[in-house]
């Protein structure tokens, strides 16, 4: 029953270096988002909180000289909210994105927990909020997301490009020797060959093989840049990967958490 549940009370996150206003409230709401769909808390935003009681009135019940975070704590207790999480999202520099979170228990006056996740960009942070909120606020994490499916993918794809280029190799192998036949009885006629007949079946298998490792060669790129787009998108951390060319053809390369 949600009355059987703990309150908790998200105030808006501060605003670090190099973050506007307009992020900080963003990623505030993704903050409020997850507590409620944790199930755990009965949850209270900040912006809801602050409609129960004027500004002044505020002042008057706390004696708070401005709208900071710790006055927001008090009026949280004040008003019987038992757990306050408050946090601050900043910019470390480039594309470096830091969220921290902390909960406090205003019935016991204690500290419940802290977490500090750090990230490439602003979506992986967003990413990581589910794992940030479970650390700060001491309650049982969501599952990692399954990477079956993406390193399968990466596999068959990897394989499939490989089974392609060495079929484009072995078709421009056959190619060659026809040719070089070919060109042996021109210059030297008594040296005896096939017939027309067998240089045509070869002509149309060589094509064949073309045709086949062209396919798999693009099924398996497909394949294999869908599992690297799935695996950076399901991941909680700052997981970045590309594509890059390599001697056998392509490689992966990337950071993991």
């Amino acid at each position: 029953m949600v009355g059987d549940k703990p309150s908790l009370v998200v105030l808006e996150l501060t605003a670090g270096g190099g973050v506007d206003r307009d992020t900080a409230q963003s990623m505030t709401e993704a903050v409020a988002a997850q507590a409620t769909r944790s199930g755990i808390f009965q949850v209270t935003a900040q912006k809801d909180l602050t409609t129960l009681l004027s500004l002044e009135r505020q002042k008057q019940l706390l004696g708070c000289a401005e709208e900071s975070a710790s006055c927001m704590a008090e009026m949280a207790g004040a008003l019987g909210a038992r757990f306050v999480l408050s946090g601050n999202l900043s910019k470390l520099g480039g594309d470096t994105w830091q969220l921290t979170l902390q909960m406090q228990d205003t019935t016991a006056a204690r500290s419940v927990g802290r977490s500090t996740r750090i990230a490439g960009d602003l979506k992986a942070l967003r990413s990581a909020v589910p794992w940030a909120f479970a650390e700060a606020t001491a309650t049982p994490a969501p599952p990692v997301p399954s990477k079956a499916l993406p390193i399968t993918l990466m596999a068959t794809g990897g394989a499939a490009i490989a089974g392609g280029g060495v079929m484009l190799i072995l078709s421009l192998q056959r190619e060659e020797a026809a040719v070089r036949e070919l060109e042996l009885s021109a210059s030297q006629p008594q040296v005896q060959i096939k017939d027309a007949a067998y240089y045509q079946a070869e002509a149309d298998v060589v094509r064949t093989m073309r045709i086949v490792g062209g396919i798999l060669t693009g099924v398996g790129a497909a394949a294999l840049v869908t599992g690297i787009v799935l695996l950076s998108t399901s991941d909680a951390g700052d997981t970045r990967l590309a594509l890059v060319p390599a001697p056998g053809g392509l490689g992966i390369v990337g950071v993991f958490p």
